[in-house]
């Protein structure tokens, strides 16, 4: 064997093409064999032969490593081996140890922690790829060639190793160690390689022991050239250490003559001083026409685009072509998805092999939220989400209409469907009448929306199939029984078939055949055991559609490479752009094996000759990666970095950027540094974003814009919403006025009379002015718009405080209302028992909750139903103690009452018509008192309360004032003009509306009104704007507007409001 060692570029392609003509000006017809570690390397030297150096290929045959493993597999007599993925020996490993099988027991409870059987299985896999032998590891550890401290773990882990061997091996369970082992051995007898002149090996600079093995094969029986990309340097070359010591412990030994050291005149490369101190060496100078810029950038998507739009500039400039570039990261897991589409928007085509996680894609998704139904119990929100997929096919559609979603989803809500399927048959209720949403108060405007029951029992219909399809799923089954089903579920609901003509439509995309593979890779699993529990089938699908990948394979378009930076090794660009010079991104950041330290790895490769490299090598192997970036961009090499993510944390550069610009300094070549700016401002005079021909159609129209330029024509032509954005920006600059009067868009609405018209006709309520005294912006949003969270009752633990108040009025007003029917008050207390009737009471309206709402943990719901109770009883036993000692007696209840507030109110509440529901209206020979239930939290009561002439003053309890109208009301209505009752006001007032406190509190009412009528609904910023449900769509935050709500003086007697006290009137 000879060895060719040099850098990659230009020194080893020209001694490979070199060596090729010599061979060809020989014999035109000589068999020649070019064996590269990748398929982008070997695509590499099919474009440097014939494209670059228009060299015939006749009777050349280039192949990858795996590539030629195949070809000796195909031609032996044996069975082709079925060969596993990670995923399925990281399953069967989890197997082994859940099974407990013969020394797994110390690793026992690692297949339940995520990630736990993944690390464990890239450990065997280093050991297996390094051809150990346990059986000789366990004597070398008996003989103390091991540390002492980790003997114990090294000695489990080897015992795992040989159990998973044998267990493979018994199952007939092969990876690609197992075939480059067969292709190992049939090297000697191999016609295909017997026909060859010469065996040409390129590009690799390190290899796992198989590897190792099968090359010495093929280098022992047949002649052989490796051209080894390595700069042989005295003394050592730091940046090249890694190749170094690879080829100094598994190539030199082996050459038949000495290697030869491609050098030009003891001259080193320019790109030779990265990484390199020693003062005595010579390097030779970069191209004239090489260039480097040095960028950074505000988060991911900045850097991406500038990177995209420098590409555009040079392919505009006719300087470079597409395929002359290449776009490298260390690792494209956090790159590829937004340079797919940052590139797809400045219309740049892209070359490569570009992985995308098969979870990705919705899809993916949608089978995931299948798959989990069971197990969360048909959760509302999964069902919903599962049926609003647009691959969902539906099983029973509405007869003259299409499926609604999004009406389910209310439906559901209304419904308070939380999960399980007894609370999804809540929807047959309506299967012959349609849902009508209910108020959220009966304080607000009422709504007509109604769900037609043809939608209800469509949604009934689809939850009751699903539910009766994965229901019947056996508890235990093979692996290959639940592929088939699932294989039949997915096809029904979702459409995925293997025949594309008879996949629904929309269906056929790129994951279809990634999760069909997925799930016949899981079939396979019946070789490690036949019996899976079906949650166990189910995490494991789930997990594979987690780790799996679609590869979108573009090699053979003509457009800029996208790669990682291990597969650019050898490759070569005219302009290269490294992405991701960041601390702990590149150089990545490398830990030591948590299962096997390096100290253990260096003992079985030094001692024991099994190559299990250590993990703290790789900090060398990432000097030679970027070595060899640098190497590769012939004329413009472009490295970016983040200051800051997308959220503004902080970044730090890698080092290596600052090791390139010493590099740079000592060959005396200048860099630019270029700092792009985060604001859309400032980046105008940045390249490659000071040229307007280089930005996006949105990029240039937000720039017009700043620049108080009018971008219409450019929306016309590109957006496709132009009116949406021209009413935006009409009300963007409004809003955005410096000014002090309140705008339309503050609230200020000049016309309002047929809300006004509206709104007086029913009759305000107490709360809805309680509600504008508070915040008019927030009356606005609730009354006016009819604006409201949605309620997720899937995640409500119970009751809260408003529900629970509401409860417990149902329960007293149900528990008057038979105390009443059973002539309590009327003298026959002695025949109802008080304690018996509440517990029957509180029984039923408990069981008609649970039926139409969410109660949350059982055990929590039932403590809540006993204090609930208990404190009823309480309340009880005061309130019957209290009346037969008063005298007053219940004689209505839950009383909706309306009426019209006198002529002689303030404008515009004189003959206002009001509205009202008193809780309870007690009487006591001509006297009437109204009784309102408040069930507050806490240990003292609400500021508002303590003190209730004060809050009325000032807007923020009303109920009293209006309570003593409408019981007024009541009592006309009841009883005759000669025995009319007085309303008792001890509570509120003695003077009740009459005296001056009574004059102030009407202005105060008068004033809410009236805001309403003229439509003022500004802002009113409080404590309680932390708890208020329309923060989302409220410009609290936005300085313009809130300078104006609080400067107005059409707001300054809203304030007042809050400074109202009675004493000093």
């Amino acid at each position: 064997m000879q060895t060719i060692l040099g850098p990659f570029h230009p020194n080893l392609e020209n001694a490979l093409v070199d060596e090729i003509l010599k061979y060809k000006a020989a014999d035109l017809l000589s068999p020649l064999l070019i064996l590269t570690p990748s398929d982008l390397l070997r695509r590499r030297l099919k474009i440097l032969l014939s494209r670059e150096r228009r060299l015939s290929l006749l009777n050349v045959q280039l192949l990858t490593f795996y590539q030629l493993s195949l070809r000796l597999q195909a031609e032996s007599n044996r069975t082709p081996l079925e060969l596993r993925s990670d995923l399925f020996l990281e399953e069967v490993l989890r197997q082994i140890i859940r099974t407990r099988q013969p020394g797994a027991e110390p690793f026992a409870g690692i297949e339940e922690r995520a990630g736990g059987c993944a690390a464990l299985w890239q450990t065997l896999r280093d050991l297996r790829d390094g051809l150990v032998d346990p059986t000789v590891a366990l004597d070398a550890l008996s003989e103390g060639h091991f540390s002492q401290r980790a003997s114990e773990r090294t000695s489990q882990l080897l015992v795992l190793l040989r159990t998973f061997q044998q267990f493979c091996r018994r199952q007939k369970i092969a990876d690609q160690s197992d075939l480059n082992h067969y292709a190992t051995e049939q090297v000697p007898a191999s016609r295909f390689l017997k026909q060859f002149s010469q065996i040409f090996y390129y590009g690799f600079y390190d290899l796992t022991q198989i590897q190792v093995d099968f090359f010495h094969a093929v280098a022992r029986y047949y002649p052989t050239t490796l051209y080894f990309p390595y700069l042989s340097a005295k003394p050592s070359h730091d940046a090249w250490r890694f190749a170094e010591r690879f080829y100094e412990r598994y190539v030199q030994g082996h050459n038949t003559e000495s290697a030869q050291e491609l050098e030009s005149q003891g001259v080193l490369p320019a790109s030779a001083r990265l990484f390199d101190d020693t003062k005595e060496r010579k390097y030779g100078d970069f191209p004239k026409p090489w260039q480097c810029q040095i960028i950074s950038t505000f988060g991911i998507h900045d850097e991406v685009a500038a990177a995209a739009k420098e590409i555009l500039r040079l392919a505009e400039d006719g300087k470079l072509q597409f395929h002359e570039i290449g776009v490298v990261a260390r690792s494209l897991e956090s790159y590829s998805q937004i340079v797919k589409d940052i590139f797809h928007q400045h219309r740049i085509p892209l070359a490569g092999t570009l992985e995308e996680p098969l979870v990705q894609f919705p899809l993916t998704k949608a089978i995931i939220l299948f798959l989990n139904l069971p197990a969360k119990d048909f959760v509302r929100s999964q069902v919903i989400d599962l049926l609003s997929s647009p691959y969902f096919q539906f099983q029973n559609t509405v007869d003259g209409s299409r499926p609604r979603p999004d009406l389910w989803d209310l439906a559901s809500r209304e419904l308070a469907i939380c999960k399980g399927v007894a609370e999804w048959r809540r929807l047959r209720r309506y299967n012959r009448q349609d849902l009508e949403l209910r108020q959220i108060s009966d304080d607000d405007e009422p709504r007509m929306i109604r769900i037609p029951s043809e939608q209800l029992a469509c949604l009934a219909d689809n939850v009751e199939s699903l539910a009766a399809d994965l229901l019947q799923l056996p508890a235990h089954a093979s692996w290959q029984d639940y592929v088939s089903a699932w294989k039949d579920l997915l096809k029904k609901y979702l459409g995925i078939v293997p025949d594309a003509d008879l996949t629904a439509p929309g269906a056929r995309s790129e994951p279809v055949e990634a999760i069909l593979d997925v799930l016949d890779q899981l079939a396979g699993l019946d070789s490690v055991d036949n019996r899976v529990a079906l949650g166990d089938f189910s995490h494991t699908f789930q997990h594979w559609l987690e780790r799996s990948s679609v590869t979108d394979d573009r090699r053979n378009r003509d457009g800029v490479m996208v790669l990682s930076a291990t597969a650019a090794r050898g490759l070569a660009f005219r302009a290269l752009f490294g992405l991701g010079m960041n601390e702990g991104v590149f150089p990545r950041t490398i830990r030591e094996d948590a299962f096997l330290r390096d100290r253990d790895r260096e003992v079985l490769e030094r001692d024991l000759g099994y190559k299990v490299s250590q993990k703290l090598a790789a900090f060398d192997e990432e000097k030679l990666l970027f070595t060899l970036l640098v190497g590769a961009a012939r004329e413009r090499l472009y490295c970016s970095f983040q200051r800051a993510n997308d959220s503004g944390r902080g970044l730090a550069p890698s080092w290596y950027v600052d090791e390139l610009k010493r590099t740079l300094k000592d060959n005396g070549r200048e860099y630019e540094t270029i700092s792009i700016a985060r604001s859309m401002t400032e980046k105008t005079a940045t390249p490659p974003f000071d040229r307007q021909d280089l930005l996006l159609p949105s990029e240039l129209a937000i720039r017009l814009t700043l620049e108080a330029q009018d971008p219409s024509a450019l929306l016309d032509a590109c957006a496709p919403l132009p009116a949406l954005y021209r009413q935006g920006r009409k009300v963007a600059a409004e809003i955005d006025q410096s000014g002090d009067r309140l705008l339309p868009y503050d609230g200020a609405i000049a016309k309002f009379d047929s809300y006004w018209k509206h709104f007086s006709e029913r009759g305000p309520s107490p709360t809805a002015l309680e509600t504008y005294a508070r915040c008019p912006f927030q009356f606005f949003a609730r009354h006016v718009l009819g604006l409201e969270p949605l309620d997720r009752p899937e995640e409500i633990l119970g009751p809260n405080p408003a529900e629970f108040g509401k409860l417990g009025h149902g329960i007293l007003n149900s528990f008057y209302r038979a105390l009443i029917d059973g002539g309590y008050f009327a003298g026959k207390a002695a025949t109802v028992d008080v304690e018996t009737t509440l517990q029957a009471i509180a029984a039923r309206a408990f069981v008609d909750y649970e039926e139409n709402n969410p109660v949350g943990y059982p055990l929590t719901w039932e403590s809540l139903k006993d204090s609930l109770v208990q404190l009823l009883r309480q309340v009880i036993a005061q309130d019957l103690s209290e009346l037969s000692q008063s005298g007053f007696a219940p004689v209505s209840l839950e009383t909706d009452v309306t009426g019209r507030l006198p002529a002689d109110w303030p404008e515009p509440l004189n003959g206002l018509a009001i509205r009202g529901r008193m809780d309870r209206i007690d009487r006591n020979d001509a006297r009437l008192r109204v009784i309102d239930y408040k069930f507050k939290f806490g240990a003292n009561p609400a500021t508002q309360d303590t003190n209730l002439i004060r809050s009325a003053l000032r807007g923020e309890r009303l109920q009293p004032p209006f309570y003593i109208l409408l019981a007024q009301r009541w009592a006309e209505q009841q009883t005759k003009a000669t025995s009319q009752p007085t309303i008792e006001a001890n509570s509120y007032g003695s003077d009740g509306l009459a005296d001056k406190i009574g004059t102030a509190t009407k202005q105060t009412i008068a004033y809410l009104a009236d805001g309403v009528r003229k439509g003022h609904f500004f802002i009113n910023r409080g404590e309680y704007c932390g708890r208020c449900d329309m923060a989302p769509i409220c410009r609290k935050n936005h300085p313009p507007s809130l300078w104006r709500a609080e400067n107005d003086p059409m707001t300054q007697t809203h304030r007042a409001l809050r400074e109202k006290d009675p004493k000093k009137l």
